[in-house]
């Protein structure tokens, strides 16, 4: 059963990666070109998702009145409560998954993990 790196890879790429970056940065404003950059996805391919996300009603884009040049991205409730419902899907397959795999494994894995963050430092 591949659900879980089905659901796990949908949070890094594409509309949910974008709705994800939104829903941890509803507080501030946030540009199509700095999702850009924090993505690391060409400025086209954030138009392109954007333009998908705002026809399903998940973002809304708005002038900013400070520098009428530059458009803000906001998640609206319908996408927040949408990537929080993919939020927890994730979650529910990872705790199932860390269940089966067991107090030491889980501990080896989370070793791996730190090892490899250090090592591409």
């Amino acid at each position: 059963d591949m659900e879980f790196m089905h659901d796990f890879e949908e949070f890094c790429q594409g509309e949910l990666h974008t709705l994800q970056y939104l829903a941890l940065h509803r507080n501030g404003s946030v540009y199509p070109s700095t999702l850009s950059e924090a993505l690391k996805v060409t400025r086209a391919r954030i138009t392109s998702t954007l333009a998908g996300l705002r026809k399903k009603g998940f973002v809304v884009m708005t002038i900013c009145e400070n520098d009428r040049r530059h458009m803000s991205v906001e998640l609206t409730v319908e996408g927040l409560e949408f990537v929080r419902k993919k939020q927890a899907a994730v979650f529910r397959s990872f705790g199932k998954w860390i269940d089966g795999i067991g107090t030491e494994n889980t501990q080896d894995m989370i070793r791996l993990l730190d090892l490899t963050a250090d090592i591409m430092k």
